[in-house]
């Protein structure tokens, strides 16, 4: 009889533990984050895993991530929590995930959506940040102009849209101010979203712009700039401006500087804001003035340093006037 008695509270004892471990999984807050893409990219997407780590560093939340490839083909993920829960909010990144954040806010009017780098959503309960990238473009225009022997330079961009052309003009604009006789062309990955992670076939490219004399290129494509910089890294005299992260850790000897978007510390500012009860719903512009877009030279190429801060209140006022 004592025995039984012993067995009985044993197992009231680890039902107690399993409902309270149960309950603390459940009292969690989740937060579900969708990306463009998937992780490796050494741009966009690994920017803003980032932010997401530092968060879950500093609250206690449950996560859960997606990676959507083809966001015209693949269906939005069933937001639902491993204990059946509902998030408490939807983080998505990428410009291609624009039409399935407007969708997801449609269908959970309660739900705070905030999504990055996107068309503006429409709704009280959606967030959209905004990257206006003219003005650091701008900057890698005159690095690009400082550094090229040839007098050609390019733009290599993931593909042709909205987004891609406030690169190119920033970019072209900077180069342009030198005034000397410099050559800028453009070049696009693809014709789809594929163009951000088609490294391959960005070193093609590459390997073209170069044999026609192009010793500078501005990579704006994602994880399909990883080629372009290994194609560099084994070619005399070319030099890269990377883009979304500091990406001088591919290539020391040939990227001399990297491009901009504070994707870490804007993932974590709103990730807090929900945490802290703080959501505000609303569209955002974080471009060059506001910090939300800047430019790093790799320390290899220090002598550039100098070089962008006398010209920085130039490019500020440049990206002002491209938003009027």
């Amino acid at each position: 009889m004592k025995l039984l008695s012993i067995v009985i509270l044993l197992c009231l004892l680890i039902v107690l533990f399993c409902s309270l471990v149960s309950g603390d999984t459940v009292s969690k807050p989740l937060v579900d984050v969708i990306y463009s893409g998937g992780k490796g990219d050494h741009s966009f997407i690994d920017s803003s895993y980032r932010g997401l780590t530092q968060a879950e560093e500093t609250f206690s939340f449950t996560t859960q991530e997606y990676s959507i490839m083809n966001a015209s083909a693949d269906p939005a993920p069933e937001l639902i929590g491993p204990a059946g829960e509902t998030p408490s909010m939807v983080l998505l990144v990428g410009s291609p995930l624009s039409t399935m954040a407007q969708t997801i806010a449609d269908s959970n009017p309660t739900l705070p959506v905030i999504a990055l780098d996107t068309d503006p959503l429409v709704g009280d309960n959606t967030r959209t940040i905004m990257f206006p990238m003219y003005g650091s473009s701008y900057l890698a225009g005159i690095i690009a102009a400082d550094e090229t022997d040839t007098g050609k330079v390019a733009v290599l961009a993931g593909r042709d849209n909205a987004l891609m052309s406030e690169f190119i003009k920033g970019f072209s604009a900077g180069v342009n101010q030198s005034g000397r006789e410099l050559s800028v062309t453009t070049a696009y990955v693809a014709d789809d979203n594929s163009g951000y992670w088609s490294p391959d076939k960005a070193a093609a490219i590459a390997r073209n712009l170069s044999a026609n004399g192009t010793d500078v290129i501005f990579t704006v494509a994602g994880g399909s700039g990883t080629g372009v910089i290994e194609y560099a890294r084994n070619t005399s005299g070319l030099k890269i401006i990377g883009v979304d992260s500091d990406q001088s850790v591919l290539g020391p000897d040939v990227v001399v500087a990297s491009v901009l978007k504070n994707l870490d510390q804007v993932v974590y500012r709103e990730i807090s804001s929900v945490m802290e009860g703080n959501f505000t719903p609303g569209t955002e512009l974080s471009g060059l003035a506001e910090n939300g877009s800047g430019i790093v030279i790799n320390p290899n190429f220090g002598n550039l340093s100098s070089l962008i801060a006398d010209r920085y209140g130039e490019a500020t006022e440049a990206e002002n006037r491209s938003r009027s």
